[in-house]
């Protein structure tokens, strides 16, 4: 049998006829496209299935389509979950609000959403790093609201699901969605839904309304200027912002053979699975993840890097993940998080010039990533911050210890003395150091003390030098001043319970003033006023007066003025 052999040549002609012919397949799905897209409420559409409904003659594949919109038309068209026809039982006819009653309560809370994010959701738009996930929005009809209608049947069961759509090929993959005259209500993303109306009412209306949670306008508005100077925005780039384009996914309110009752439980449970499966990230883990907050990224490139925070052996001494840890069982010196707070405490102090626009004006936006010159020159100094910390005492020596003792030493200068319930020292925790600077709550006591007092007195500081403020740091460490659980620490009532075991955080607030007057003693007009405070915290009988004085012994004497360690 003779085989003719097939040459080069003749495999070009097969490919330059495959292609004219892909280009006369390519043009006709073009036109049809065209055609379906300039229809008026009409969308090209993907289809797809999962689930079914439980009928009594079987069960129904509930189908759902995904749709490429612009935000424009979203903001435009797409209503919010809570303002679905099934809720409006429960809407006060006054106020237009959700009424909430016992029975619904849980499920309204869950569903409403906060229009305290608008602004920060808008503010995130007006970005060009934007990106927002797809939006799933149920498809309502208007006869579905109508129990006589002729799409429902005799047993009260829709003869047809709730969307229209209409197949352009044979496996009914590909397909034309018809939107118009229904309403839309997005399940999931209804806070990308008031993003984006908050872009267009700035375009629109000159200003951004603030709301509180449930939407009701409060007296103050962000205008069209503070908007555009905070962002470095204008009105053309919010249109085009409203220009960009999104994917909804949409499911019928209504699945052929069910009962209004049926979809509604259909449609609440899938809001309720949405929301019931999404998982929060971590503090930590925000941190760790976010590459627009200045801070944020200073603290991850000084918790990877720096000595104090590593091992010879290189194992990290910071947890990533958690915002406390517990005084014993493990080798965390710190926290990411309280990092970017000491990060962000002294960088103020430090250079306020620099870090000043590194927090939006918007309470809840994202930031605006600094240029990697002012990241690099904020991270030196941060660098020259927490040299200085671990050259304390403390530091110094946990670092002499191998990885095999170092969590035993940790623990145990961590940790407070024990007492057995008649109150009596227990032997095996006198080793104890109850160390101040070991916990992440004394490290930003630390860092608020030292950026106060490096701060200039026209700034509200006391305008001292770093290396004066750390050599007297390193006298206290000595002296044994940050064991916080002995009664004649400074820090005895103030950072650890005078009832014993536990420490305490109520007093961070102004705990940095005890350290600086430590350090550098209390003007003269606020030394009444402190020494008040610290007392108080030392009380050990209020009914009698009697309180640990600094020397360690219990005192009723009332005079405050010169009672500071």
């Amino acid at each position: 049998m003779n085989q003719q052999k097939v040459t080069i040549k003749d495999l070009d002609e097969i490919e330059s006829i495959l292609r004219m012919q892909g280009q006369r397949e390519g043009n006709a799905l073009e036109s049809l496209l065209s055609n379906v897209v300039e229809e008026l409420g009409s969308f090209v559409a993907l289809s797809s299935q999962m689930g079914s409904t439980s009928q009594s003659d079987g069960s129904v594949a509930v189908p759902s389509y995904v749709v490429t919109h612009s935000l424009e038309w979203i903001g435009q068209h797409v209503k919010l979950g809570s303002e679905m026809p099934f809720m409006q039982g429960h809407i006060d006819p006054e106020t237009g609000r959700l009424k909430v009653d016992e029975n619904i309560a849980d499920e309204v809370k869950q569903r409403a959403p906060d229009w305290t994010r608008q602004p920060a959701l808008a503010a995130y738009l007006a970005r060009p790093e934007r990106k927002f996930g797809p939006i799933i929005a149920v498809v309502s009809p208007a006869w579905i609201d109508e129990p006589n209608h002729e799409n429902w049947d005799a047993e009260g069961r829709a003869k047809v699901n709730a969307t229209e759509f209409a197949p352009l090929e044979p496996q009914g993959r590909v397909g034309r969605l018809h939107l118009d005259d229904t309403r839309v209500f997005a399940l999931d993303g209804q806070h990308r839904v008031l993003g984006i109306r908050g872009i267009r009412e700035v375009r629109d209306m000159g200003f951004l309304q603030m709301r509180n949670r449930d939407g009701q306008a409060k007296g103050t508005t962000i205008t069209k200027e503070q908007f555009q100077e905070e962002f470095d925005t204008d009105i053309p780039r919010l249109q085009a912002v409203l220009n960009d384009s999104l994917v909804v996914e949409y499911i019928p309110a209504v699945v052929r053979g069910e009962t209004r009752a049926e979809a509604n439980r259909r449609v609440r449970a899938v809001f309720i699975a949405i929301n019931s499966y999404a998982k929060r990230t971590d503090k930590g883990e925000n941190i760790l993840l976010d590459e627009n907050d200045g801070f944020s990224i200073v603290a991850r490139r000084i918790a990877v890097s720096h000595r104090l925070f590593k091992l010879r052996d290189g194992t990290s001494l910071v947890d990533f993940k958690r915002t406390s840890i517990p005084a014993v069982g493990n080798h965390y010196l710190t926290t990411l998080q309280s990092i970017r707070a000491v990060v962000r405490t002294y960088l103020h102090a430090a250079a306020k010039h620099l870090v000043r626009h590194w927090e939006p004006q918007i309470r809840g936006a994202v930031a605006v990533r600094p240029s990697e010159s002012a990241i690099e020159e904020a991270e030196a100094l941060a660098v020259e911050y927490f040299n200085s910390v671990s050259g304390l005492p403390i530091f110094r020596e946990l670092r002499q210890y191998t990885a095999y003792d170092f969590r035993r030493e940790l623990s145990q200068w961590r940790d407070f003395f024990k007492v057995n319930q008649r109150g009596e020292l227990l032997d095996n925790s006198l080793q104890n150091r109850g160390h101040l600077l070991l916990r992440p709550l004394g490290q930003e006591i630390l860092a608020n003390s030292v950026a106060s007092m490096i701060t200039l007195p026209e700034d509200g500081g006391r305008g001292r030098s770093m290396q004066g403020v750390f050599r007297k740091l390193k006298e206290l460490d000595e002296a044994r001043k940050f064991e916080a659980h002995r009664p004649s620490s400074p820090w005895y009532g103030v950072t650890y319970s005078v009832d014993g075991g536990r420490i305490l955080t109520r007093n961070a607030s102004w705990a940095h003033r005890l350290m600086n007057h430590l350090i550098a003693g209390t003007p003269e007009d606020q030394e009444e006023e402190l020494a008040r405070r610290w007392k108080n915290t030392r009380m050990i009988n209020r009914d009698t007066g009697e309180w640990m004085t600094a020397s360690g012994r219990i005192s009723s004497q009332p005079t405050v003025v010169g009672i500071l360690p």
